[in-house]
């Protein structure tokens, strides 16, 4: 399941709400969850990360950070 979110928009409390719903479909079905943000809460929840970091000359790099 990949999510982009729009959950900037959300107050904390719905915020809780939706990241406990992904966690729990995650852990019930085994199913991956990605999920596309820009909101810096949920990358304090979210174990595994791939961040794309801009670069001079209109290039990119990408890291992959391993759950822990």
């Amino acid at each position: 399941v990949l999510i982009d979110e729009g959950f900037g928009t959300l107050d904390p409390v719905t915020l809780n709400t939706v990241v406990q719903a992904l966690e729990n479909l995650q852990s019930a079905s085994g199913a991956r969850v990605g999920i596309i943000s820009h909101v810096a809460g949920l990358s304090e929840r979210i174990g595994g990360r791939v961040l794309v970091k801009r670069e001079a000359a209109g290039r990119s790099r990408i890291l992959v950070e391993a759950a822990d």
